[in-house]
């Protein structure tokens, strides 16, 4: 009988590699952790952002970044009104046309007021 590993903190043992690939063990045990949403939220944040230095090159990394995602929302710091404007008219190119985006002008993406764009 082969001696599954357990994680010290938990106790849950560690999913041995031949039950499945990485991406799979490692979803699941997000999952068992609680964090997966967070991880996945982190992740839909930090495309955002680099999509943004595809398209708008340094100048729409300085002006345009991602806060946060939840509940289907992508809330992003904007240092104006014309940033914001400019991604509601360009989220087919960015490919988040089914996210609703609500912004944040934030003139040095310091704190601010509210701005939803849809």
């Amino acid at each position: 009988m082969k001696n599954n590993p357990q994680n010290s903190k938990s106790n849950t043992p560690i999913p041995n590699s031949s039950t499945g690939n990485l991406g799979d063990i490692f979803a699941k045990r997000l999952s068992q952790l609680g964090i997966k949403k967070q991880v996945d939220a982190a992740m839909i944040c930090e495309e955002f952002d680099r999509t943004i230095m595809e398209v708008f090159g340094e100048k729409g990394q300085r002006n345009v970044r991602a806060i946060s995602f939840r509940d289907g929302i992508l809330k992003v710091a904007v240092t104006s009104s014309a940033w914001a404007q400019e991604i509601n008219l360009r989220q087919i190119e960015l490919q988040s046309g089914e996210l609703r985006i609500v912004f944040v002008i934030e003139p040095l993406l310091g704190s601010g007021k509210i701005y939803s764009g849809n």
